[in-house]
């Protein structure tokens, strides 16, 4: 399995995907700004215990049903809500 960075290397080797890139740059920056000092959520997985879907919820506010709408997660940098027989698998990668 290849790392994100050497993926996002060999990606950025294409000229259309490096001019795409470099025009994020400043957008990039000012999100990353905006986000310092804020509390950093670490990503929480639960999976449905019937149609055994993993979800996650990817930033804080998104709400995430699985395939068939027995399960669900709902994450914030202050709290994880997610229905009561779902099962928690822990991240243990450093986001």
């Amino acid at each position: 399995m290849k790392k994100v960075s050497e993926y996002i290397k060999e990606q950025l080797k294409n000229p259309e995907v490096k001019k795409e890139y470099d025009a994020l740059e400043e957008e990039y920056k000012k999100i990353n700004q905006e986000l310092k000092g804020k509390p950093q959520m670490k990503t929480k997985f639960v999976q449905c215990p019937y149609c055994k879907d993993i979800i996650h919820s990817t930033y804080s506010g998104h709400f995430v049903w699985c395939s068939c709408q027995k399960t669900f997660i709902d994450q914030t940098e202050y709290y994880i809500r997610t229905t009561s027989d779902s099962i928690v698998i822990e991240n243990d990668v450093e986001e």
